[in-house]
């Protein structure tokens, strides 16, 4: 029996160091590229390739057509049972010697981070036989993925290009990081830990946000794995314009105003004297030459629903300024004998002028004080191939002694071309009106230049209708709900044939209804989705979105898709002309409320069905709802409080006959609706 259990052991020996000899024919791999190789890889997705060497530890050769095989462990270098990761595989063309590399070329991947990679060679050779060479014992591999963020860990708010998170009372942000595959994340106020992971929720408290991660033992090389963030009350932080409230400048001064917070991904809103200053959404604003003077604000919007506005800073002009001047660019009509340039000034009488046609003086200084000092005649036609410029200096006799510039550069015209558009009465659509907006000479390079209103002498106009003459021949046409859907087109023709007759871009007549009402779909907001919002669609009119009575950036089009809970609407212009749309409220459990609906058209036929003019009970018998009824003329057909739901078969004046009327609503004095009533009979 002893002898029997002597002889299961050898074999059990025998078959383990057997087994052991077998799984031991090649060598733990090496990693790195070229002719270095280590345990560590920190790649970035710039240079993901690498390289890994092993070599035969068996005394005969691995044939030819052996399928070498990289395999990876798990981050924590355990090999599972099955779907073992590979890195790469190749079938060797010749035989690998005892001793020989075996050597892979591959592409790290984008997800691996970890100290504690593991990485072997599994082989099968062409008779079918497979195993495992030796394991190596640690790796540590670390991926930078340069595309998801190229300048390494980046701390993400609502506005992921701000690096300050702006808030207003009773708001929360969440905080999100650039690259999600590091290791250890912590989140810290100032210097206080406040959480781990890769997102930071429900963000209320002021303070430095900081996170960090690990990329290991790649940490030396990585050195990007931390950012911060402020977050601020913006009802607790006052927004100023840096500098005294007064200040005071010469024109030739360089002149610049800073907001306190500067941040580029913040939005800034520059307004001088209360009017937007178009283009200027930086945190600084430089202020030109001449025409600075005045009071500034800057309206700082960190979301949608927070914006702080500073107190307004006063900038004052020393010296003087040009207060009227001509356009920068004119054109010569063929049939011109002069183009006449004339500018003011408020500088002292004693200062002087002087004129420039393409640099070169047209005389010496002359005081300002001087008869015709400060205009100067055309009278040269430019060549078509080039401008000519004018150029007037005032030397200004105060106390910043500036130069003073003017300069206008005068083309000759090639052709015309004009464009038209609608001037609304935004109050009755019966009062309004097409018109010229812009008549153009263009020059030799193609770019149209405004001519003044005195060039329009030169020539004749006439508006067609549908392709239809009209014989009007202003430069205006009224027009009224009758030609809502026509096409007009206005002609001009220069009296002395040098152009062909130009005609304007076809304009289809369109007014903005009184009432505006937004379309939700769908009506209750799904959990973790969206609804869309829809306005009345047109080429023609302008879009500003409104989320609880804050602008939302950026939303310019006639529908918009929201994810958040609150009160929405819309203002769309068309022309000057500007309506409000009814209030939506977008809820997870509640359909926005059905809005009242006043018709817009009547069938008085006796037939019982929408014979009247109906009203929500809202409006009906109310004191305090006065009614005013208007045909196409603009005339009262019916006004008077305490509606009856009865026109147009008991009080209208015109009996309804009219195809068009007008209606305003008011409560208490205050218009509360408008809009227009098409009768069909």
């Amino acid at each position: 029996m002893k002898k029997e259990l002597n002889l299961i052991s050898s074999i059990a020996i025998a078959v383990l160091f057997f087994t052991i000899q077998v799984t031991a024919q090649i060598s733990p791999p090496k990693v790195g590229g070229g002719i270095s190789f280590d345990d560590e890889l920190c790649v970035t997705s710039n240079s993901p390739n690498r390289e890994a060497l092993a070599s035969s530890d068996r005394t005969t050769d691995f044939p030819i057509g052996t399928e070498f095989i990289l395999e990876i462990s798990e981050p924590d270098g355990t090999f599972p049972s099955e779907n073992i990761r590979q890195l790469t595989r190749f079938v060797s063309g010749t035989a690998v010697a005892p001793g020989g590399d075996i050597r892979f070329s591959f592409r790290v991947p984008s997800d691996l981070s970890s100290d504690d990679y593991r990485l072997r060679v599994r082989y099968i050779e062409p008779n079918g036989n497979e195993n495992i060479g030796r394991t190596n014992n640690r790796v540590a591999i670390h991926f930078l993925d340069l595309s998801e963020d190229p300048d390494g860990l980046i701390i993400r708010g609502p506005n992921p290009n701000a690096n300050i998170v702006a808030l207003c009372e009773g708001e929360s942000a969440t905080l999100n990081v650039s690259i999600t595959t590091l290791n250890n994340y912590e989140w810290f106020l100032d210097d206080e830990l406040v959480g781990t992971g890769t997102t930071l929720e429900n963000v209320t408290e002021e303070g430095v946000y900081t996170v960090t991660a690990s990329y290991g033992q790649c940490d030396r090389r990585f050195t990007r794995n931390s950012d911060n963030i402020t977050v601020v009350n913006f009802n607790k932080t006052t927004v100023t314009i840096d500098g005294p409230s007064t200040q005071e400048y010469c024109p030739s001064d360089v002149k610049i105003l800073t907001c306190s917070i500067v941040d580029s991904g913040l939005i800034y809103e520059w307004r001088k004297d209360d009017e937007i200053l178009e283009g200027e959404t930086e945190a600084s604003i430089i202020l030109p030459e001449s025409n600075f003077e005045g009071a500034y604000t800057v309206t700082v919007r960190g979301t949608s629903t927070c914006s702080e506005e500073s107190n307004p800073v006063q900038v004052n002009n020393l010296g003087s300024d040009i207060t009227s001047r001509p356009p920068p660019e004119l054109i010569f009509l063929p049939s011109q004998s002069s183009i006449l340039l004339e500018i003011e000034t408020n500088a002292p009488l004693t200062s002087t002028v002087e004129w420039f046609v393409d640099n070169v003086s047209q005389g010496t200084p002359t005081p300002i004080s001087d008869a015709g000092a400060l205009s100067f005649l055309v009278t040269n036609r430019p060549l078509v191939s080039n401008a000519t410029e004018y150029r007037a200096e005032i030397a200004t006799d105060d106390v910043c002694m500036d130069i003073l510039e003017v300069r206008t550069l005068v083309f000759a015209a090639v052709e015309i071309s004009l464009e038209i558009a609608n001037i609304l009465n935004c109050d009755d659509n019966a009062l309004s009106s097409l018109a010229l907006e812009n008549l153009f000479g263009v020059n030799i390079d193609g770019n149209p230049i405004p001519l003044t209103t005195d060039q329009y002498a030169f020539f004749d106009f006439e508006w067609f209708r549908n392709d239809t003459a009209t014989g009007i021949t202003d430069t205006t046409i009224a027009v009224d709900a009758n030609d809502v859907g026509q096409t007009y087109v206005l002609n001009a023709t220069i009296r002395d044939g040098s152009f062909p007759t130009a005609s304007s871009p076809a304009l289809v007549v369109e007014f903005l209804d009184a009432v505006v009402q937004i379309e939700v779909d769908p009506p209750v907001l799904p959990d973790g989705g969206t609804v869309i919002l829809t306005a009345p669609q047109s080429a023609n009119y302008s879009y500003q979105w409104f989320f609880n009575d804050e602008i939302i950036p950026g939303e310019i089009s006639n529908s918009i898709e929201v994810d958040t809970e609150g009160e929405y609407y819309v203002e769309i212009t068309l022309s000057e002309c500007v309506v409000t749309s009814e209030r939506v409220t977008v809820s997870s459990t509640v359909p926005p409320g059905v809005s009242e609906i006043i018709p817009n058209i009547v069938t008085p036929n006796n037939d019982g069905i929408n014979d009247s003019w109906l009203l929500p009970e809202s409006m009906v018998n109310q004191q305090d709802v006065e009614v005013t009824i208007y045909d196409a003329r603009g005339q009262v057909d019916f006004m008077g409080s305490n509606y009856q739901n009865n026109w147009p078969l008991e009080n209208s004046r015109s009996s309804g006959q009219n195809p068009i009327y007008y209606y305003i609503i008011t409560r208490n004095n205050s218009v509360v609706r408008k809009g227009s009533i098409t009768v069909m009979r």
